[in-house]
Order: C-alpha cells, then structure tokens, then sequence
C-alpha cells in the first residue's frame, strides 16, 4: 500500500511539473510570436526609411 502511495505522488509531481512546463512553453511561443511581429513591423519601417533616402 505504501509503494502504490508513494508511486502515486510521484505520478502527480510529475503531473504538476509537465503542466507547469507547458504552461512555460506556451508563454514562450508567444513571446517569440510577438517578437516576429515586431521584426516584420521593423523591416517594413526600415524599407520605408530606405525609399524615402532615394
């Protein structure tokens, strides 16, 4: 009985941490998709710069 408690903690521990990671990964990805759209806001800004010196 003991082994099936302790075998269960763990399973939920695990459980916890993978949500957590998940949770982790998710704010990453929209970090980067943020950042993306930033770097397409920039380039279109630096074309413009650049036809406006032509």
């Amino acid at each position: 009985m003991g082994r099936h408690l302790k075998q269960t903690d763990l399973a939920q521990l695990r459980t916890s941490e993978q949500a957590k990671g998940n949770t982790e990964l998710q704010s990453a990805y929209e970090a980067i998709a943020a950042l993306h759209e930033t770097v397409g806001v920039l380039q279109k800004e630096v074309q413009t710069l650049k036809e406006g010196e032509k």
